[in-house]
């Protein structure tokens, strides 16, 4: 089963400085939550195996990060889920995350926001080797206000959900910064920093008031 399997209230810290939750085996995560979780830190990853793929971390609950680190490398699998990936949500139910502070480090693939998700970042950095930093899918709600999104090879973020705002942060990668679906459903851009876009694209998503600028290598959104 999964390493830690939560129905319960459970706070997960880190009183060593080196603590780690693994997950040992294929379609296991290392921290499956279904109620209310808090990471104040550790590290959760998965023992190396070719056949060990799964979401390292996925939320079904209310999660909130304060600390600690997600690392998932199994070149296959999203480091985080929140909500309901490929699967219908069960009735009205709700996956509810909020980062305060977390460091995530994925290959090839970041972090996920699905069906029935709604996510908050205020801080941290989600970095991936490949694909999107951040994957806003389905009936996902995001709202970012601040840390680091960052894709080594592709795009920052992918906006293909009910409803994304973004008031700050920074969002790094060679191929752009974000990616706007045809499926996306409300895309609004109020703040941040975006590596490798245009000033013309990111006003597009630019409500009244706000304007974007071009600062060095960096399209800066900010309000008039």
């Amino acid at each position: 089963s999964h390493a830690i399997l939560n129905r319960g209230t459970l706070c997960i810290k880190d009183s060593s400085g080196n603590g780690k939750i693994i997950a040992s085996k294929t379609n296991t995560s290392a921290l499956r939550n279904a109620a209310v979780c808090v990471i104040e830190g550790g590290t959760f990853t998965r023992a190396d195996g070719e056949d060990n793929k799964w979401h390292t971390v996925e939320n079904f609950g209310t999660m909130t990060f304060n600390g600690g680190k997600v690392i998932a490398d199994d070149g296959k699998s999203f480091a985080i889920v929140n909500g309901w990936n490929y699967i219908p949500v069960p009735g009205e139910q709700k996956a509810t995350m909020t980062i305060n502070n977390i460091e995530m480090t994925a290959g090839p693939n970041g972090f996920k926001n699905c069906a029935g998700g709604t996510l908050t970042m205020n801080d941290g950095t989600l970095h991936c080797t490949g694909y999107w930093g951040l994957s806003n899918d389905s009936t996902g709600v995001a709202t970012i206000n601040g840390g680091k999104i960052i894709s080594d090879t592709y795009i920052a973020i992918s906006d293909g959900g009910a409803k994304m705002e973004i008031n700050g942060g920074t969002f790094i990668a060679p191929q752009g910064s974000l990616y706007v679906q045809s499926w996306a459903k409300d895309t609004v851009v109020k703040g941040g920093s975006y590596q490798n876009e245009t000033v013309d694209f990111m006003q597009k998503y630019c409500p009244e008031g706000y304007t974007a600028t071009l600062k060095d290598d960096m399209v800066v959104v900010s309000k008039n």
